[in-house]
């Protein structure tokens, strides 16, 4: 099965794409930001 998980740069959307490609063996597109703003959203 394929996935897609948005937010995969973050710690829970990267742990959960380990977790279903290694231990269920879909197939896992992982998007996220990699930016980072810091403090609070604008």
């Amino acid at each position: 099965m394929r996935v897609l998980i948005t937010g995969g740069a973050d710690f829970v959307g990267s742990n959960l794409a380990v977790m279903l490609a290694e231990k269920r063996g879909f197939s896992v597109t992982a998007l996220g930001n990699l930016r980072h703003r810091g403090g609070a959203p604008r």
